[in-house]
């Protein structure tokens, strides 16, 4: 629906529509290790949405690790999305599907997430 919308029209529409609201999105609780395995503090964790939908920037969620290296996303759309953790990114330069593409190998880490309604990515 975030591509398309909804088109009822066309007839043959089913005699009844039910739709469901909620504010109840996936997380994510991460924790960046250093190189040494260690906790890494202040590094910036981003989740970025499978490129068809980037253009919605509400789905980008980030982050900066706490001194133990964690960090919590919350409120996560239903979708696919690339977790990256970077030491040093320039502010809102991970919204560039090129600049990710670039920096993957750069990025301290990366991983594909999958968030499914009300849960845990």
């Amino acid at each position: 629906m975030l591509d398309a919308g909804l088109n009822l029209a066309g007839g043959g529409a089913p005699s009844r529509l039910e739709i469901v609201l909620s504010n109840a999105g996936a997380r994510v609780d991460a924790t960046v290790l250093d190189d040494a395995g260690q906790p890494a503090a202040g590094v910036r964790v981003v989740l970025v949405p499978e490129p068809r939908l980037r253009a919605h920037g509400r789905l980008f969620k980030d982050a900066t690790t706490d001194g133990g290296g964690r960090v919590s996303l919350t409120g996560i759309a239903p979708g696919d999305y690339k977790l990256f953790a970077w030491e040093d990114v320039e502010e809102e330069a991970y919204r560039d599907p090129e600049y990710c593409a670039r920096t993957k190998t750069a990025a301290r880490r990366s991983a594909s997430a999958r968030a499914k309604p009300s849960g845990r990515c």
